[in-house]
């Protein structure tokens, strides 16, 4: 359950969320760059914390993975402008779950570069 917020006679506000877009049931990647897939796992390293970022490509399975101390957008959109620097196709379709790191900068990234951003 949510909290519910009250206005100033004692009803409840509806609060209304931004849908995001999710990718399609039947989605299959058919070639390399159809679709990539980011996410984010925290370890701890010696007694540091690090965050582990990965590129996967759905089709080929062409992975790559970087360490950063930063869980922030910015982190993540240079891991991807590094990805995309890399990985030889061109890319479509860009799946990433909801975390805070693939918001603003992240985000703002892909739609300069007019691609699809799917949510989990």
């Amino acid at each position: 359950m949510r909290p519910v917020s009250l206005n100033r006679n004692g009803k409840a506000v509806v609060r209304k969320r931004a849908k995001k877009s999710r990718r399609p049931k039947q989605f299959v990647a058919t070639h390399p760059g159809h679709c990539v897939a980011l996410d984010t796992v925290e370890r701890f390293i010696e007694g540091n914390r690090r965050y582990i970022i990965t590129f996967t490509d759905l089709a080929s399975r062409f992975s790559l993975a970087w360490a950063t101390r930063s869980h922030a957008s910015q982190a993540a959109k240079d891991f991807f402008n590094l990805a995309t620097f890399l990985f030889p196709f061109p890319l479509q379709n860009v799946l990433t779950d909801n975390g805070s790191e693939f918001m603003t900068h992240f985000d703002e990234q892909l739609r300069a570069r007019h691609l699809t951003h799917w949510h989990t």
